[in-house]
C-alpha cells in the first residue's frame, strides 16, 4: 500500500512509518484507526523547513492488485453534484456528453492526477479527457466495486472537511484486472508555512459480502464518526416556479397557483411556495434588493400574500454568484455568461473574501426581514473546483471542499434552526452536516418523455442518479429528486412514474410545473404520495446492467416493490429474498395479482412505472394494500387490531380524502372497505 505525494518538483514517496517524507521539508504523522469493520487512515503533515510548500495530491493510499476484479464486474461512482452516479462496468465508463463526469479535466481533479492516471492507462491527458474506458474517478469521495463473491467500498469519511479527496480505480480496458486503486487527497497547491501542519482526509476501505450493502455501512460509519445531526429530520411539502413558468413568473400567478392548492389539496401538508429565477431586477445575479415588473410591489407583498393564504414564502437565490459592476472586489476570477437573458457576465463570489462575504450576509439578511423561511441557494457547485481561476481570499484556506463550505458555513450561520436550506446545483456529499436538502440528479424536466427519446433517457439519468445515492437519504443528508411535474403533455402513466420517483427518493415533494392543468385523476396521484415517507427506496438492482429499474421500499407491514421502465414495454422480474409467500398487490391498477413466492415477475408498458404491496400470507385476515397512500398502510393506517375472524384499525387522512382499504379475510376472500376520512383518525373495522 504505497503513500505518495506530488510537489512543485514531482511525486515523492512517504514512508509507512511516522517520520520525514524523504527529499522534502515534511515530517508525516499516520493517524490509522478501525470502525464498523473500516480501515481509516489519516495522514498529517508538518512543514519542518523555511520556506513555504505548495501540497498538491497525496495519495495515501494505492492498490495494484486486487484478486478476482475482471470484465463484467461493475464500479459504483458518485460524481459529487448533478452528474451521473450510479454504476458501470469496470471497462466502460460513466461518460456524459452534457456534463463534466469522467472527463478528467482540471475542474475538481490535480493535474498531476491526470497525467497519473493517463500514464498508468497507457493514454495521453487529452485522450481521458474524452473519456477512457477502464479509467475511473469518483468526486463524491465514495466507491465501490462488486466482484463476483465480494465488494469492495473505498473511499473517504463524510463529509469532505478541507481538501477535495477522490477515489482513483483504473482498470485493464480489456480484461477489468486492476492496474491501480488510489486514495487521494487533492491540497490543490496549498501553501503549507513553515512550522504550520495540515492533515489529509480520512481514507476509509472495506470488504463486504457486497458492495451495496458496503455503500450503507459506509454512511453508517460516517454519521456515526462525524457526528452528523441532519438539519431536518422530515421532508417537507410545496411547490416551485420554475418547470411551469421559468422566467415568466408573475405575483399574481402565484397567488393563483396558492389558491389551487390550498383549494385542492387542503390537509396534505403544502407548506411552502418558492419562487425561482424571474422575480429580480433584470433577472441578473447579484441584484437581490429589488424586483421587476413581475413582482410591482416587492418580494415582502409576495411574502404577505402566502402568509395570508396558509403558506411559508420560499426564494431561489444564486447568492455566490454576481454579475459586473455588483462587487469591487470579492469575485473569482472566472468571468462566464449568464444562462438565462440577459447573458451578462457574472462570476462566482470568494466567500473568504470579506466584501463577498459581507453582500453574502447581507442578501441572506435582507431576505430573512421578508420572513423567508426556505432558501433554494443555486449553482454552489463551483465554489468546489480546484483550478487556476479558483484562488481564495484567505491563504489558510484550501481550494475545493473547504471553500465550499465556508459558503454554506456563512449560510448557516445567518439563518435560523427552522430556516430550511436547499443546496442545488450543488456538491452533494461536501453539503452533509450543513445543508437541510441536496440535490440529488440535475433538473428533472418538463413533461412529454413518452414519446421523445431524448427526454426520455434525461429523466432516465435523473432517477439513476438519485436512487443510486438512496444511502444518503436520512443517514447523511435528505435528497431532493427536484419536483413533481404532471401538466400537459404528460399522460397518466408518465404522471405515475413521476410521481412515483419523487415519492420512493424520500426526500422533498414539491410540484414544480402548471399541475393545474392536468386531469383529475393525474392530480390525484398527488395525494397519494403525501405525506412523505421519508425513507428512499432501496434498489434491488443497483450494480445490475440497468440499475437501477426495480425498488424495494420496507415498510414495518410489508416490502414494496417497484418497476421503472425506461425502454419500450416489457416483462420485469423480480427474485424475493426469502421462501415466504405473499398476496400481490397492484396499487395503481388497484388489482389483486395473486400469490408470489421465489420470485414476481409483472408487464410493464413503455416509459411507465408500477408499484406493487407484498403482504406476507397468513391464516387471519389482513390488510393487502390501500388506495390511499403508496405505502399501502405505513402512513395511514394505525391500532391494526386482527382476530381469527376480524380485522380493525383507525384511518388517518385529511378529511373529505375518499379511498379504499383492501383486505384478505381468513378464507382467502378480497374484501373491500370504502371511506371518507375525517378530522379525527377514523375507526373501521371488518
Amino acid at each position: 500500500m504505497n503513500a505518495s505525494i506530488h510537489l512543485d518538483h514531482g511525486w515523492f514517496p512517504i514512508p509507512e512509518q511516522d517520520g520525514p517524507v524523504p527529499g522534502t521539508t515534511l515530517h508525516a504523522t499516520w493517524r490509522r484507526d478501525s470502525a464498523d469493520g473500516f480501515t481509516l487512515t489519516r495522514l498529517a503533515l508538518l512543514n519542518t523547513g523555511d520556506a513555504p510548500v505548495a501540497l498538491g495530491s497525496c495519495h495515501l493510499l494505492e492498490l495494484d492488485t486486487l484478486d478476482g476484479l475482471r470484465k463484467g464486474d461493475r464500479v459504483f461512482l458518485d460524481s459529487g453534484g448533478g452528474w451521473p452516479t450510479g454504476c458501470v462496468e469496470v471497462t466502460s465508463t460513466i461518460f456524459s456528453p452534457r456534463y463534466a463526469f469522467e472527463f478528467w479535466k482540471e475542474i475538481f481533479l490535480a493535474r498531476e492526477d491526470i497525467e497519473w492516471a493517463a500514464d498508468i492507462m497507457e493514454a495521453s491527458p487529452e485522450k481521458l479527457q474524452q473519456g477512457a474506458p477502464g479509467a475511473h474517478y469518483s468526486f463524491g469521495g465514495i466507491g465501490a466495486v462488486q466482484s463476483a463473491d465480494r465488494g469492495l467500498v473505498f473511499g473517504f469519511t463524510a463529509p469532505l472537511q478541507r481538501s477535495n479527496a477522490t477515489p482513483f480505480l483504473l482498470c485493464d480496458p480489456a480484461t477489468g484486472a486492476l492496474r491501480r486503486l488510489a486514495l487521494a487527497s487533492n491540497f490543490a497547491g496549498f501553501l503549507l508555512q513553515p512550522g504550520a501542519r495540515v492533515e489529509t482526509e480520512e481514507a476509509a476501505i472495506a470488504a463486504f459480502p457486497s458492495a451495496q450493502q458496503g455503500l450503507e455501512a459506509w454512511a453508517d460509519m460516517s454519521r456515526r464518526r462525524s457526528n452528523i445531526h441532519l438539519r431536518h429530520e422530515t421532508s417537507p411539502v410545496g411547490w416551485l416556479s420554475w418547470y411551469g413558468y421559468r422566467l415568466d413568473i408573475t405575483a399574481d400567478e402565484v397567488n393563483r397557483v396558492a389558491d389551487f392548492i390550498r383549494g385542492t389539496y387542503p390537509g396534505f401538508g403544502f407548506q411552502y411556495m418558492q419562487i425561482d429565477l424571474g422575480y429580480n431586477d433584470g433577472n441578473i445575479p447579484g441584484k437581490w434588493f429589488r424586483t421587476n415588473d413581475h413582482f410591482p410591489n416587492g418580494l415582502l407583498q409576495f411574502a404577505d400574500d402566502m402568509r395570508s393564504r396558509g403558506f411559508t414564502p420560499g426564494i431561489w437565490c444564486s447568492l455566490t454568484l454576481a454579475a459586473d459592476g455588483i462587487l469591487a472586489a470579492g469575485r473569482l476570477d472566472n468571468a462566464y455568461q449568464w444562462f438565462w437573458e440577459p447573458h451578462c457576465p457574472v462570476a462566482d463570489l470568494d466567500p473568504t473574501h470579506p466584501e463577498a462575504a459581507a453582500f453574502m450576509r447581507k442578501t441572506i439578511r435582507y431576505f430573512k426581514s421578508l420572513g423567508i423561511k426556505y432558501f433554494k441557494i443555486d449553482f454552489l457547485n463551483r465554489l468546489g473546483r480546484v483550478d487556476d481561476a479558483y484562488h481564495p481570499y484567505d491563504p489558510s484556506v484550501i481550494r475545493g471542499a473547504e471553500t465550499y463550505r465556508a459558503a454554506l458555513k456563512l449560510i448557516c450561520d445567518e439563518l435560523a434552526p427552522d430556516d430550511f436550506l436547499y443546496a442545488c446545483s450543488n456538491l452533494a456529499l461536501h453539503s452533509i452536516g450543513l445543508a437541510s436538502t441536496t440535490m440529488s440528479a440535475c433538473d428533472i424536466g418538463n413533461t412529454g418523455i413518452r414519446h421523445d427519446p431524448a427526454r426520455r433517457d434525461f429523466v432516465r439519468e435523473q432517477f439513476r442518479s438519485t436512487m443510486s445515492r438512496y444511502f444518503l437519504q436520512n443517514r447523511l443528508i435528505q435528497l431532493t429528486a427536484d419536483a413533481i411535474c404532471i401538466a400537459p403533455p404528460a399522460d397518466l402513466e408518465e404522471a405515475r412514474l413521476r410521481t412515483l420517483f419523487v415519492a420512493l427518493s424520500g426526500g422533498q415533494v414539491f410540484l414544480g410545473d402548471q399541475f393545474q392543468r392536468a386531469a383529475p385523476e393525474i392530480l390525484d396521484l398527488v395525494r397519494r404520495v403525501l405525506p412523505p415517507y421519508g425513507h428512499a427506496a432501496r434498489p434491488v438492482d443497483l450494480f445490475g446492467p440497468e440499475g437501477p429499474c426495480i425498488l424495494r421500499l420496507d415498510t414495518p407491514e410489508r416490502p414494496l416493490y417497484s418497476f421503472f421502465n425506461f425502454e419500450d414495454a416489457r416483462t420485469m422480474r423480480v427474485d424475493l429474498p426469502d421462501d415466504r409467500e405473499y398476496d400481490v398487490w397492484n396499487f395503481f391498477e388497484e388489482r389483486y395479482e395473486g400469490r408470489a413466492r421465489g420470485s414476481f415477475s409483472c408487464a410493464v408498458p413503455a416509459v411507465a412505472a408500477r408499484h406493487f404491496a407484498f403482504t406476507p400470507v397468513s391464516d387471519a385476515p389482513r390488510v393487502i394494500g390501500t388506495s390511499f397512500h403508496v405505502t399501502c398502510g405505513a402512513v395511514e393506517l394505525s391500532n391494526l387490531e386482527s382476530t381469527p375472524h376480524s380485522l380493525s384499525g383507525y384511518l388517518t387522512r385529511p378529511a373529505g380524502d375518499f379511498g379504499k382499504i383492501f383486505i384478505m379475510d381468513e378464507h382467502d376472500r378480497l374484501r373491500t372497505i370504502e371511506l371518507t376520512a375525517t378530522e379525527k383518525p377514523l375507526f373501521w373495522k371488518l
